[in-house]
This record gives C-alpha cells, sequence and structure tokens, in this order.
C-alpha cells in the first residue's frame, strides 16, 4: 500500500522504533560530607542508576559501588588532597549526570596545636571581635588567643578570674571577650588586658557564660542555683532558680528575646526573661543529663543530653525533640550553629565532633588526637569548625 504522500506505510512498524534512555541523575548524597582521607560510606539517590554504573568524586573514581535499586546507590568516597566542596558524577553507558547543587560533596581535614602552658585542660571557646579565637584554660590563670593560622598567645589572669570555664564573645558592639572565672567574671580586651568583676551574688563561681539579646552578658552558678544577668559596665543582678540544686550548666541567648540554660540534675531546659520570669521544660529522657545549649539556624534551641546520648531539639514553646547519637555512651559535651545552616556538637568520651541537621541526621567525625576529650565547640570567622582538647591540651579545627 503506498501512502497518500507517495511513501510505504507498510514498512513502519513498532519493531524499527529505537528508544534513547535518559542518562542518569543526581538529586542528593547522604551523607554530603567527608574527611579528605575518604572513606566515607555515601549514599547517593537519583535516577538511571544500573549496572556497571561508575561514580568519581571531582573526577576521582569512588570504590565499592554498589546499585541498591534504579534510584539509590552506595559507594566509599575517594581520598583528596585539600579541603572544598567536588561534584560527585555518575556514568552509565547512557550517559553521565550533569552536575548541580544536590551532588555536591565537600571535603573536610582536622588541624590540631598544642597550646603552650602543659596540663593547661583548655576549656572554652569562643570566635572573637578581632577575628581570632579565644578560649579558658581551667588549670591555669591565663587566657589563650588563638589566629585562625594556629598561632597562640596566653595572656595572664588573676587568681580570682583564672581557672576559667565558660567564655563568650560580648553582646552588640561590645568588643571585649568574657570569661567564667573561679570566682570572678574576667573582661578581657583584644590587647589581653583582664579586667576582674566580683560576682558576689554568686560566691561559688560562675559556671557559664553568654551575651544575651539583651545586651547584657548572663552566666550560671551551678553551686549557688542562680542565673545572673551582668551589664557591660559590671553591674550583676542575680536570679533564683526554682527548686534548689539543678546543676546549672550551659547558657545561650534565644531566638526569641530571652536566654536559655539547661539543667543538669534536675533533668530540665529553662528559659528567663530578660526581667527574670524563668520557666521551665522537662527533657523526655530521664536522667538524661543536659548540658550544651546553643541558639540553632532553624529558630529552635539545640542541647545536648550527656546521660541520654541524644541531641535534643526545644522550640521557644518548649516542645522538646530528640535524636539519638550514633556512638554509644559517647557523652555529647556542647554544641554550636556552623556556618552551614547545621548544628555541631562534640562527644567528649567518643572522642568524635559529630553534625546534625535540622532535620535529625547525623555524621560523626574522628578527632585525629585519640582520647583527647573534645570539649566545647565554636564556629570561627574563617567558616571552619574551633574545638578544645582538654586531656589532649590541644586547639583543634575542623576545616571545611
Amino acid at each position: 500500500m503506498v501512502a497518500s504522500n507517495g511513501s510505504d506505510s507498510s514498512a513502519l512498524s513498532t519493531a524499527d522504533h529505537f528508544t534513547y534512555l535518559p542518562a542518569p541523575t543526581v538529586t542528593g548524597l547522604s551523607p554530603n560530607l567527608g574527611l579528605i582521607a575518604g572513606g566515607t560510606t555515601v549514599i547517593l539517590t537519583g535516577t538511571g542508576f544500573t549496572s556497571g554504573t561508575t561514580v568519581k568524586f571531582g573526577g576521582v573514581a569512588a570504590s565499592n559501588v554498589t546499585v541498591n535499586s534504579p534510584t539509590r546507590l552506595t559507594v566509599t568516597s575517594p581520598a583528596r588532597g585539600s579541603n572544598g566542596s567536588v561534584d560527585v558524577v555518575v556514568s552509565t553507558a547512557n550517559g553521565n549526570s550533569s552536575t548541580s547543587a544536590a551532588d555536591q560533596f565537600d571535603y573536610l581535614s582536622f588541624s590540631e596545636f598544642n597550646v603552650p602552658a602543659a596540663n593547661s585542660a583548655p576549656f572554652g571557646i569562643t570566635s572573637g571581635a578581632d577575628g581570632n579565637l579565644w578560649f579558658t584554660e581551667s588549670n591555669t590563670t591565663t587566657v589563650g588567643r588563638i589566629t585562625p593560622a594556629g598561632l597562640i598567645q596566653e595572656f595572664p589572669t588573676s587568681a580570682n578570674s583564672g581557672q576559667g570555664l565558660g567564655i563568650t564573645r560580648g553582646p552588640g558592639t561590645d568588643p571585649n571577650v568574657w570569661i567564667a572565672g573561679l570566682s570572678a567574671i574576667g573582661r578581657v580586651a583584644l590587647n589581653g588586658t583582664v579586667t576582674d568583676i566580683p560576682t558576689p551574688a554568686s560566691p561559688n563561681g560562675a559556671n557559664f557564660i553568654a551575651a544575651g539579646p539583651d545586651g547584657n552578658l548572663w552566666f550560671t552558678d551551678f553551686a549557688a542555683n542562680t542565673i545572673s544577668r551582668l551589664t557591660t559596665q559590671g553591674t550583676v543582678t542575680p536570679f533564683n532558680v526554682p527548686n534548689g540544686s539543678n546543676d546549672l550548666r550551659d547558657v545561650t541567648g534565644g531566638p526569641d528575646g530571652n536566654v536559655w540554660f539547661t539543667e543538669g540534675t534536675s533533668n530540665k531546659i529553662a528559659r528567663i526573661t530578660p526581667t527574670g520570669v524563668i520557666t521551665e521544660f522537662s527533657v523526655p529522657t530521664s536522667q538524661s543529663e543536659p548540658q550544651g545549649i546553643t541558639k540553632g539556624p532553624d529558630g529552635n534551641l539545640w542541647f545536648t543530653e550527656r546521660g541520654g546520648n541524644k541531641i535534643g531539639r526545644i522550640t521557644p514553646s518548649g516542645v522538646i525533640t530528640e535524636f539519638s547519637v550514633p556512638t554509644a555512651s559517647s557523652i555529647p559535651q556542647a554544641i554550636t550553629s556552623g556556618p552551614d545552616g547545621n548544628l555541631w556538637f562534640t562527644e567528649l568520651l567518643g572522642n568524635k565532633i559529630g553534625r546534625i541537621t535540622p532535620s535529625g541526621g547525623i555524621v560523626e567525625f574522628n578527632v585525629p588526637t585519640a582520647s583527647s576529650s573534645p570539649l566545647e565547640i565554636t564556629s570561627g570567622s574563617d567558616g571552619n569548625l574551633w574545638f578544645t582538647e582538654e586531656d589532649g591540651n590541644k586547639i583543634g579545627v575542623l576545616k571545611r
């Protein structure tokens, strides 16, 4: 039969159709970061994964490629010589996946710096207005400063403001660093000069200290069971916490204009208004021993549970959600908001630095020095995560 256009339609059939299969796609990585040494197990999601699929991280082949399904791959990340982000590209017989933000994998690395004073037991750490990191030494009458390049200088304190625990950058435009010393608050100028602020209402000494959203400093006194407001001019106003012997620990400025703190013994998270009204919220896990607390990038507060081995999230209205840390008995200690929109925390006994996303996904990284006891952690002005190593007598940094 000849068609009206003169072609032979009898020659056309489904048997002569050729189907072009689309190239694979990558829509997500979990986790999306790992150390430059390689060896991270990464799950890729996407489409078009087939037998014989290969995967490259920044042009370097991954190992242990397993096709779990057409939409899921499991691979092991290769090593890389430096930090930075790379595209993860999947290749099949049908082509290569196009690059996008969804396939970005971040390579991280650790560096550690010895504290000059022997057995100083570095404890708290904060990012200063000068772009450096400042840290307390709980076994000495000194306060330390470390540059992003790793140069450390120590400055003398008095016996009262020495042996510090908590440390914070001043509120608002205040350029100083403030330390919670043995029996006084130390105001540290950026040249290292320390001025003592007496705390007569807290004779046992401050524990942790933070800048509040009200333009003041706030510090806890675990033995006196008080939380105090401190103006930058040095006026201290204490507030008694209900129920007594609550073992007050870390403190942070909240996203709601209030100040939040943890109560280790009474197993509560507490909120105090700028005028001193305190509200407490019980942690669901019994004997969880809440410790560190920070304002999250999602408008909530995030805290660690030393006894519960969990990371907690509490909304400004008091609703708590808990997430288990993968490493058993790791003793999660401190937590901070990272520059990447996630939360980063230390594991004192696990000897790890962990990252938790706002949705609760956790990935952990081993600190190079064994049994170094990573304690407090903060985000530096350089975009990296800086932490103290109490038993290692070092300052560590996880470089992004």
